[in-house]
C-alpha cells in the first residue's frame, strides 16, 4: 500500500512539474517592426522597416536614432541643440513576440530630457514631442515596454507528463499482479 501511495505521488508530482510553463523567454530581437514619424497628425516618414538585432535600428535624417531592444526602446538626438518646431509621434507597429507570443500591457517611460509622453496598444507603441520641446545630443528616453505572455508548455514536458503517466500504469499493473 505503501508503494502504491509513494508512486502516487511522485506521479503527481511530475505531472504538476510537466505542466509548469517552459523556459522560453519571450524577445523583440528578430521581430521586424515599423516606425512611422508623424508631425501634427501627417505621416512624415513614410512607413519604415527594420529586423531588431544590435545597435540602432531607425536613423531617419540622420537626427534621430532609435535602438530597439528586447523589451525596450531607446531614442537618442545626434544634432542639437534642437527645439521641435511642431507635435511629432513617433509610432512603433507590429511590435511581435519573439520566442512566446505576448501583448503589451503597460510601459515606461524614462524622460531623460524630461520631454515627451507615450502610449500604447496590444502591440505598438507611440512616444510624442511636443512644439518648443528641446533636445540636446545624447539620450532622449528609454521606454519599457511590460508585456503579458501565454504560458505555453514546450514539448519536453508533454513527453514528461507522457512518461509520469506510463510510470503510473506500470505501477498500477504491478500492484495488481502482486494481489493475484
Amino acid at each position: 500500500m505503501m508503494k502504491s501511495l509513494q508512486a502516487l505521488a511522485f506521479a503527481v508530482a511530475m505531472a504538476v512539474i510537466a505542466t509548469l510553463p517552459g523556459t522560453a523567454k519571450a524577445t523583440l530581437i528578430g521581430d521586424e517592426v515599423n516606425l512611422e514619424i508623424f508631425r501634427n497628425g501627417v505621416s512624415f516618414s513614410g512607413l519604415l522597416t527594420e529586423t531588431v538585432g544590435n545597435g540602432v535600428e531607425f536613423n531617419p535624417r540622420n537626427r534621430l536614432t532609435f535602438d530597439v531592444g528586447a523589451s525596450s526602446i531607446e531614442l537618442a538626438s545626434i544634432i542639437g541643440p534642437a527645439r521641435f518646431s511642431t507635435n511629432v509621434d513617433f509610432v512603433f507597429t507590429d511590435l511581435d513576440w519573439v520566442g512566446e507570443a505576448g501583448v503589451i500591457v503597460d510601459v515606461v517611460l524614462d524622460a531623460i530630457q524630461g520631454i515627451g509622453s507615450v502610449s500604447f496598444t496590444e502591440d505598438s507603441v507611440t512616444f510624442s514631442v511636443f512644439t518648443n520641446d528641446r533636445a540636446i545630443p545624447g539620450a532622449i528616453a528609454s521606454i519599457e515596454i511590460i508585456t503579458r505572455h501565454a504560458s505555453v508548455p514546450e514539448p519536453g514536458t508533454f513527453a514528461l507528463l507522457g512518461l509520469s503517466l506510463l510510470g503510473l500504469g506500470f505501477a498500477r499493473r504491478r500492484r495488481m499482479q502482486c494481489a493475484a
